[in-house]
């Protein structure tokens, strides 16, 4: 009987770690999951708004998204910056247009609606931020403080 009480002890552990771990892999991904679509720069939230800005966020499979960001800004000058990457706080290469610098931002997902991010230019940080979504999955927010000037932006995109 005792053996029988050791089995089902150890049976009800395992599954209680691979419940836990199926949790955290679920809300790890949650913000990950929401964020996937199209995002359009909301200019009436957005201080000094862009004339036009889309961000795009696609699942690669295996944790990996990959992300555009392309608009017109306030001088009718194009932008564009993409990048593949995962919430792991590793570098990653970023496409910036018009830049020869080596670029890399860094993810680190803090829970399912919010992430934080370094930007780095030539291995030395020049930014860092977050973003996060709203509850309802409609408006996303991004946050970001430039290290040299101590400068924060923020945007707001509304959800395409």
């Amino acid at each position: 009987m005792h053996r029988n009480n050791f089995r089902s002890l150890r049976s009800a552990n395992v599954t209680l770690l691979i419940a836990t771990f199926l949790l955290g892999l679920s809300a790890a991904h949650a913000q990950e999951s929401m964020v996937f679509g199209k995002w359009k720069v909301d200019a009436e939230k957005t201080p000094n708004a862009p004339k036009d800005e889309t961000r795009i966020f696609e699942d690669r499979g295996g944790g990996v998204f990959f992300s555009i960001r392309e608009g017109i800004d306030s001088q009718g000058r194009e932008f564009f910056s993409e990048y593949a990457a995962k919430h792991d706080g590793k570098d990653y290469p970023r496409l910036v247009k018009g830049s020869p610098a080596i670029n890399t931002i860094a993810l680190t997902q803090v829970d399912p609606y919010t992430s934080t991010f370094v930007l780095k230019t030539d291995g030395k940080t020049t930014a860092n931020g977050k973003h996060w979504i709203s509850k309802d999955g409609k408006t996303l927010t991004v946050e970001t403080t430039g290290i040299n000037s101590n400068r924060t932006s923020v945007e707001v995109y509304k959800r395409k």
